[in-house]
C-alpha cells in the first residue's frame, strides 16, 4: 500500500495496490473489485498540523 496510487472512482477516495491492481476504499477499507478482501482502517485525527493515528 506504500506505495499505491491514491485517486478516486466515483466519489470515493481510493488507493490501487501497484502489483496486485486490486482498488480499496480509503473509507472502508473494502476491496472495490473483490468484495471478499479489505484491509483494515484505523480513526484519525489532525492536530495543530500532526497526524494522529489511533491504533486501538
Amino acid at each position: 500500500m506504500s506505495r499505491g496510487i491514491v485517486g478516486t472512482r466515483g466519489e470515493e477516495p481510493v488507493v490501487v495496490t501497484p502489483m496486485h491492481k486490486q482498488v480499496f476504499s480509503l473509507v472502508t477499507g473494502a476491496c472495490l473489485d473483490d468484495p471478499e478482501t479489505a484491509i483494515p482502517t484505523y480513526p484519525t485525527r489532525v492536530t495543530d498540523g500532526t497526524l494522529e493515528v489511533s491504533v486501538e
